[in-house]
């Protein structure tokens, strides 16, 4: 009883956040989200967008999404090692936790969980990589270690809520 009570109560806090988060839509028209109230959106370019929870004294949580036009001859494997050879470069204690292919609106992605060490934080990472026409899309989530479990109920509600659409034709969403 008392289990079923405490499910109840964390249903209810996650869908009373849900409904309080603002949409955005991308001036590339590429990604459409809800993001909590309050956090910042940096549109960085056409091709990548950065929303960022309010400044605190530690390091800032934070998600992305983008998208990247590969060669013609880029698999989605290559790919893959690429932005994994890059994060190895950037962070020598770089970890891959798991990798998991996964299935969004019909196509195939793949999922993966890092956890690297950046100016003193131990941090842990999300990402969704999604090929489409020679097109990477990919939206990356990154929060302190300790405060994981608190961010990733937050991310769950914007990822829930993303929509990717087509860069070079029709212009209908793939949620996520």
């Amino acid at each position: 009883m008392k289990s079923i009570t405490l499910l109840l109560l964390l249903f209810i806090q996650i869908f009373s956040m849900e409904n309080t988060f603002p949409h955005y839509k991308t001036n590339s028209g590429v990604f459409s989200f809800n993001f909590p109230k309050g956090w910042s959106i940096q549109e960085i370019n056409l091709s990548t967008v950065l929303v960022k929870a309010p400044l605190q004294k530690e390091y800032v949580p934070r998600f992305s999404l983008m998208f990247q036009v590969m060669p013609s001859n880029v698999t989605e494997n290559q790919y893959l090692e690429i932005s994994l050879q890059q994060l190895r470069s950037i962070y020598p204690d770089f970890k891959l936790v798991k990798t998991e292919k996964t299935i969004i609106s019909g196509q195939n992605a793949v999922t993966i969980e890092e956890k690297y060490t950046e100016k003193g934080n131990v941090l842990r990472g999300y990402s969704i990589i999604l090929i489409d026409n020679n097109v990477a899309y990919t939206i990356n989530a990154i929060a302190l270690e300790r405060k994981w479990i608190e961010f990733w109920k937050i991310f769950q509600i914007v990822k829930k809520s993303i929509q990717i659409y087509s860069l070079g034709g029709e212009n209908k969403p793939s949620k996520i």
